[in-house]
């Protein structure tokens, strides 16, 4: 699978973004890290608590996320949410799944 963001790019964001910030003052269950990803070598921001490094992604990252996982094969809510949570984290994720899942035209015609 391609790799759907640019670290370096995603590193700045994440400096910038305030909703990380409030984050990493008041985890919320998350164990949010600044490590190296084993494919980059730009250190992220990555949450820890399920035993594999997960980005934390800045909501200008999330759509675009969700397009280039969701759009490989239209898998649905239930299978993007599972495949973007097992990869990324951020606070709202299930919720923005499911509204764009639901504005998806393919999936809107196979139901």
């Amino acid at each position: 699978m391609p790799n759907p963001i640019n670290y370096d790019e995603l590193a700045k964001s994440q400096e910038s973004d305030l909703e990380l910030q409030s984050l990493i003052n008041n985890p919320q269950g998350l164990q949010l890290k600044k490590i190296v990803m084993s494919n980059s070598n730009i250190p992220l921001f990555c949450d820890l608590s399920t035993g594999t490094a997960r980005p934390y992604i800045p909501k200008d990252y999330r759509q675009r996320i969700f397009s280039q996982l969701h759009n490989m094969s239209h898998p649905g809510i239930r299978a993007t949410t599972k495949l973007i949570r097992s990869r990324f984290v951020w606070p709202s994720i299930g919720k923005d799944y499911s509204d764009w899942s639901k504005y998806c035209i393919p999936c809107q015609k196979a139901k």
